[in-house]
Formats: structure tokens, sequence, C-alpha cells
């Protein structure tokens, strides 16, 4: 690590004009990139002149950038969740009635993980009307569903379309193949059938591992919807009732716990005992005649805890899968003569074009041939085509382009290892802390959580990802724009001095009451 900064610092002293001739920027215009020849440009000048020509690109990557950043919190507070519900902290649970309706107060009784509550409601929140939760399902489905389902299918068809285009220039492929790719706006049940079809038994892609992720793109954002639709729902507010000596249901919060008859965290949870009328109720009673019943008119309104957990899974590997195919076709194109990616009107031409030249190489004439016609002749003396596109472009891979950026990479993966390892390290301490304690809540487990966060040590910590993680965006930055080590240093800099602004900015807007109640304690862990 040292030896790499060393080799920045000597750098950051160099002219302009002896940085690699794949890097040459220019300051602030094409004009004064002359004048850069005999006056070196100050670091900010030529990192305002790469943001300027990197607008666009610049804009996408930090949306992808949060977009991964906000999926992990998912997953991590996910991960949590399903701990905090299988781990027994303690003999007993005061939330009696479990997502499935079961009345219990052991921790046992309910696990978020088993496949019998995979359809379960069991992540909800709310004290919702009916009217209210269905309006909440309908909205879901409208615009995470159906406004999911068609940004996932704009961001795939143009990463696709970039990528098909590299490839056919090596490989040819059918023209179902390039219809779907490029003459199309999304998939369907038939097109994802006839991709497939063609893949497996004619002619695939440059890349099997980026043939098998197309089709399995296709099928994901087929089932978006659905997947989606399926992962919510409302279920009844239940609370838990009693049945009394004299033969009554009652609510439980009418139940008065005796402090000196037994304790919640005892390890022998039969020695515990309620009050109600003056009269003492075992734990083993009021196991066996305490039930659940639905509020009326009542409903809470959430998740499935598993269906949940795998859609967050399946769209990292999407977003990955896509990051990795865009970054691939992004380092071959522009082609070296200028071709256009054949969409739109361009696709219909070259798609029509080889059509008409290959059946006139068949002995067929095109335009005198029946729809039916012209489609047995493609299918058994085409061999359902082959198109491609005469283009050449840069015989780079991602692999070449990681080792040519390598320091920098390198840097990268230091700031992401010593991000998980104080992660963990916090993690780590929490999780003794509470396992060495018998607390009878999640509430209280998260109370705790929020205490040790803001201890000095946890404080610091803060502080310390939250310069880790506006570092790896600054080198993410650098490496995709920056086009001299002297701007990319600068960028990096700038970026990590505003993620640490951005950080202290929030902590200091947290007061000291704001920080001391229950729920904002709750809100600022899920942040972290």
């Amino acid at each position: 690590m040292l030896i790499f900064l060393g080799r920045l610092s000597r750098i950051w002293t160099e002219d302009f004009d002896t940085m690699s001739p794949g890097r040459a920027g220019g300051c602030s215009s094409p004009e004064r990139h002359r004048a850069s020849c005999r006056t070196p440009c100050l670091p900010y000048q030529e990192s305002f002149s790469d943001l300027r020509k990197n607008k666009r690109k610049l804009a996408v990557g930090f949306l992808i950038y949060i977009w991964l950043l906000a999926l992990v919190v998912v997953l991590a507070f996910l991960l949590l969740f399903g701990v905090l519900q299988s781990i027994s902290f303690g003999p007993l649970d005061l939330a009696a009635c479990h997502p499935d309706g079961t009345f219990s107060f052991l921790r046992e009784a309910y696990n978020p993980w088993a496949a019998s509550g995979f359809f379960q409601i069991n992540l909800a929140f709310g004290s919702l009307t009916y009217t209210d939760v269905k309006t909440i399902d309908i909205l879901w489905d409208i615009v995470v569903g159906r406004g999911g389902q068609a940004l996932l299918s704009i961001a795939s068809w143009r990463v696709f379309s970039n990528y098909v285009a590299t490839s056919i220039a090596v490989r040819p492929v059918t023209y179902t193949t390039f219809h779907t790719i490029f003459l199309e706006t999304g998939p369907s049940i038939a097109s994802v059938y006839r991709l497939a079809r063609d893949f497996l038994l004619q002619s695939s892609l440059d890349s099997t591992p980026a043939t098998v992720f197309i089709v399995w793109s296709m099928l994901f954002i087929l089932g978006w919807p659905t997947f989606a639709g399926a992962a919510t729902g409302y279920t009844p507010t239940t609370n838990p009732f009693i049945l009394t000596f004299d033969g009554n249901y009652v609510l439980f919060s009418y139940f008065q716990f005796k402090p000196d008859a037994g304790n919640l965290t005892s390890t022998t949870p039969h020695d515990v005992y309620w009050m109600f009328s003056n009269q003492l109720y075992s734990l083993s009673y009021i196991q066996e005649n305490g039930q659940c019943q639905p509020v009326r008119n009542r409903f809470k309104w959430g998740f499935s805890f598993l269906q949940i957990f795998i859609l967050v899974i399946g769209l990292l590997v999407w977003t990955f899968g896509t990051c990795l195919l865009w970054l691939q076709s992004r380092i071959r194109l522009p082609f070296q003569d200028q071709l256009e990616i054949p969409r739109g009107y361009k696709g219909w031409l070259l798609f029509a074009d080889t059509i008409v030249r290959q059946l006139k190489w068949a002995g067929f004439d095109a335009r005198s041939l029946m729809n039916s016609q012209m489609k047995t002749a493609i299918r058994k003396s085409l061999r359902r085509g082959a198109i491609s596109l005469k283009a050449s472009f840069q015989p780079a891979t991602i692999r070449s382009w990681v080792a040519e950026e390598r320091p920098w990479f390198i840097a990268l993966a230091v700031d992401v290892t010593i991000a998980i390892v104080l992660a963990s390290i916090q993690g780590a301490t929490v999780a003794r802390l509470v396992m060495s304690k018998e607390l009878a809540t999640v509430a209280q487990i998260i109370d705790q959580f929020a205490q040790v966060l803001f201890t000095p040590q946890g404080t610091s910590l803060h502080f310390i990802c939250g310069a880790l993680l506006s570092s790896s965006f600054g080198l993410l930055v650098a490496i995709n724009i920056g086009t001299s080590t002297r701007s990319r240093l600068f960028l990096l800099s700038c970026c990590t001095v505003l993620g640490l602004l951005i950080v202290l900015t929030i902590y200091l807007s947290l007061d000291g009451s704001y920080v001391s109640s229950l729920s904002s304690r709750a809100l600022l862990l899920t942040y972290l």
C-alpha cells in the first residue's frame, strides 16, 4: 500500500504531457489542450474537464452505486431480522402471537426460515383498515411490480443490445435472436422460448455465461410483477387472549406480571406467574389456554420474509450480471469504424437486407414469397438464418482492463476489505454484548444495539466506515472518469471529503432526545 501511495505521489508531480496516450484528457476545452502541452493543467482543471465530458456516465454510476448500497443494506436488515427471530436471547418472548397465528411464549415455536412460512406475511407493520392495506397493495403492484418491470426491461435491453452487438461481430446469431434483442423492447414468454431454443440448438453468444445470464434475466424480468406481488400482502392484526378460571377470554394485557413470583428472563420458565382478579396463572396454564384472535377491521401490511429475501438476492444477481455485461461492452465499444449499433430503424434495415440477400443466395426471391413460405425457407434452407456485423473493436476484456488499472483496483480491494473487517468487528461486539444479556424482546435487543452504536468506539467506526464508503465510490469515479492520475487523485479526495461531511452532518443533526427514543434508534440502526 505504501509503494502504491508513493507511486501516486510521484506521478502527481509529473507534467500532464508525461501521461499515457490513452489518458489524454486536456484542460477545460480542446482548444486549451495544445496550450496544456506547454503549461501543465492544475489537478482540479483536469478533473472538471473530465466531469464535464462524462456527466451522464457519472450520474448513471452514482445511481448504480446507490442502488447496490441500498440492496446490501436491505439484505443485511433481512439477515438481522432472521437471526434475531430465530436465535433465543432468552427463554421467553413477550410477543405471544406469532405471524402464523399461533400463541406461544417460546421463541423456538416459530422460525422465519422454515419453508412452511414461505407464503406467510411475517414482516408486517401498522394497524390499518382494509381500505388502507388494499390501497397500499394495489399501489405496490402498479409502481413496484409493473413499473419495476419496465425499468428492468429498459436497463437490460440497452445493455443486452450493446453486448450482443460486440458478440455478433465475432460470431453470428440467428434472425430470431437478432429480432428479440435489437427490435423488441422487453421479454415475453414466446421470445424467451425462441431465444433459449436458438442458443441451445443453433448459435449462442461468444460467452456461455453471458448467454445463460441473458436467458435468466429475461425470465426474471418476465416474472417480476408476480414475484413482487406474491412477496407482499396483508394479514389481520391479532391480540393474545387468555381463558380465565371462570371460563372467559380476557385480553392478556390485563394480566399483571408478578416480579416476586418469577422472572421473564429466568432459566426456569415454569416459575413465571401472572395475576388477574387476585388469582395467579402459571406459564404452563397460559401456554395451554391462550389463543390469538383477530382485531375487527384492523390489518397489517408487509412482506413474506423468505420471498423478499430471495427477491433481493435475485436483484443483486441481476445487478452484478448486468453491470458486468455493460462493462464488457463499454470496454469494446465504440467500434473502430464508428459503426452504429443496429437499434430502431437501423436494425430493421440491417435485418431486412440480410434476409433478402441470404434468401437470394439460397435461390429465393424474397419479394415474391408469402409469409408462410418465407418462414419455411428461413427455417429449412437458411437454418434460421445467420446475421452478423462487419465491425472491428479492441480485443479487450474485463480481465485485461483490470490488469491495466491494477494499482487502482488494489486500492479498491483494500478499501472494501477494511470496511468489511470493521463492520464484522462491530457486529461481533454487538452480538457478544447482546448474547451476554438475556433480553426478552426484540425491542430491547434494538435498544442494546443503539446503545453500542453511540459509544465512542462505535462513533469512530461510523466515521471510518463513512470514509471507506466514500473513498470506494471515489475510486470507482476516478477509474471510470479520470483521464490522468492527478485528475483521479483529485476526484478521489473530493469524494472522500464530501462523504465525511455528509456523515458528520447526519450525526450532528441527531440531538440527544432524538437518539434516546427507541423508535429513532431502530431507524438509525436500519440506516447504518
